[in-house]
C-alpha cells in the first residue's frame, strides 16, 4: 500500500510549508518546493532505511502521479489576460530567453562541461522557466532519475536565491537595464529563476516594478506546456519505454503539458468563485509540495557528491547568461520594437 510513503511525504510538506510561512524564511525568497526537497533530503538521513523501504511505493506515487498533476493544476496561476498585460515586447522577450537559455545551457553542459544530457537539461530547464516547478516537469520528459532532478533544483534554487539580491543592487547602482519601472519588471520577470524570487527582488524597487515583474514571470511560466511539448517531440525514439502502445508522437508527449494549457484556457474564460480559485491553487501547492519532498526522501548526499562541481558551473554560467545575456536582449527587443512602430 502507498500511505506509508505519502504520509512521509505529506509530513515533509507541511514540515516545509511550515517553514515557508516564516517571516525571516518567506523574505529570503524561499519557496515550499525548495524547502520540501531540503526537509526531505534531511529527513532521509535522519529516518530508519526501513520506513523510507516501506514507503517506497508511496514516494513514487508522490514523484510521478502527484507532480504530473500539480503541473496541471499550476495552469490555475495564469491567464491569457497576462499576456495582453505584458504586450508584444514582454512575450517576445521571454521567448528569446526560454529559448536561448534552455539550448545554450544544454549545448555549454554537453559540449564544455560533459554533463550527461538529462542533468544538462534539467538544469538549463530550470534556468530558463521557473525553476524547481520546471525542472520537477521536465525530468519526466527526459526520463531522468531522482538524483539527477535534486541537482538541478539546488542549483537553481542557489542562483535564484543570489539573483534574488542582486536584481534590487542592479536597479540602484548600474544602468544595465535603464529604464522606468515596468521595463525593469520585465527584465528581473524574464531573467529570474523562481516566481518567489521575481516577488521578493521585485517588490524590493517598488510597486509598478513588482507589478510588472510577476505578469511577465507568469508569461514565461505560461510557456512551460509548449515548452514540454516540443522537447518530448525532439526526444530519441529509444527513450521511450517499449511497452508503450501508440504512434512514436504520442507516446513521448507528456500528456500533463496539455492538461497545463486546458487549465490555463479553463481560468481564462470559465469564470469561477475567488474562493474555489484559491482552494485549488492549495491543492496544487500540495501536490507539488509532496512530489518535492518525496524527490528529496530518496535522495542522499552521496548522489549530489557523485554529480560534482559541473552542474554549479553550468547553474553559474547560465546565471551569468540570464543577467547580462538578458540584459542586452531586453535592449535590442526594444530597441528593433521601437523602430517598426
Amino acid at each position: 500500500m502507498p500511505w506509508t510513503g505519502l504520509g512521509l511525504a505529506a509530513l515533509t510538506g507541511v514540515a516545509a510549508g511550515a517553514t515557508a510561512a516564516v517571516p525571516a524564511v518567506a523574505a529570503q525568497g524561499l519557496s515550499a518546493l525548495a524547502l520540501a526537497l531540503l526537509w526531505g533530503m534531511l529527513l532521509a538521513h535522519v529516518l530508519p532505511s526501513a520506513w523510507l523501504q516501506r514507503g517506497a511505493t508511496g514516494l513514487g506515487v508522490a514523484r510521478h502521479q502527484l507532480l504530473r498533476w500539480g503541473v496541471v493544476l499550476y495552469g490555475l496561476n495564469l491567464t491569457f489576460q497576462n499576456v495582453a498585460q505584458v504586450g508584444v515586447a514582454g512575450v517576445l522577450i521571454d521567448l528569446l530567453m526560454l529559448t536561448l537559455t534552455f539550448v545554450g545551457g544544454r549545448w555549454i553542459g554537453m559540449r564544455w562541461l560533459g554533463l550527461d544530457r538529462e542533468t544538462a537539461s534539467l538544469v538549463s530547464a530550470g534556468s530558463a522557466i521557473c525553476g524547481a516547478a520546471a525542472v520537477l516537469a521536465t525530468a519526466p520528459v527526459v526520463r531522468a532519475r531522482d538524483s539527477q532532478a535534486s541537482v538541478a533544483v539546488a542549483c537553481v534554487v542557489l542562483f535564484g536565491s543570489l539573483g534574488m539580491f542582486l536584481y534590487p543592487w542592479l536597479h540602484a547602482h548600474s544602468t544595465l537595464v535603464a529604464g522606468d519601472p515596468g521595463s525593469f519588471g520585465v527584465y528581473i520577470g524574464s531573467t529570474l529563476h523562481e516566481v518567489a524570487q521575481v516577488v521578493v527582488a521585485a517588490h524590493a524597487i517598488d510597486p509598478a516594478t513588482q507589478a510588472s515583474a510577476v505578469i511577465t514571470k507568469m508569461v514565461r511560466v505560461m510557456l512551460l506546456a509548449p515548452f514540454l511539448v516540443a522537447l518530448a517531440l525532439r526526444q530519441p525514439a529509444s527513450s521511450v519505454p517499449a511497452g508503450l502502445k501508440g504512434p512514436a508522437w504520442h507516446r513521448r508527449v507528456p500528456w500533463f503539458a496539455f492538461g497545463f494549457a486546458l487549465v490555463v484556457a479553463w481560468r481564462s474564460w470559465v469564470p469561477m468563485p475567488a474562493t474555489w480559485v484559491r482552494a485549488l491553487m492549495q491543492v496544487d501547492l500540495i501536490m507539488l509540495t509532496m512530489a518535492m519532498a518525496a524527490l528529496g526522501l530518496t535522495t542522499h548526499v552521496r548522489d549530489l557528491r557523485g554529480a560534482g562541481l559541473r552542474p554549479l558551473l553550468l547553474g553559474a554560467a547560465l546565471f551569468v547568461w540570464l543577467i547580462l545575456g538578458g540584459a542586452v536582449v531586453n535592449r535590442l527587443v526594444r530597441l528593433a520594437l521601437g523602430s517598426w512602430t
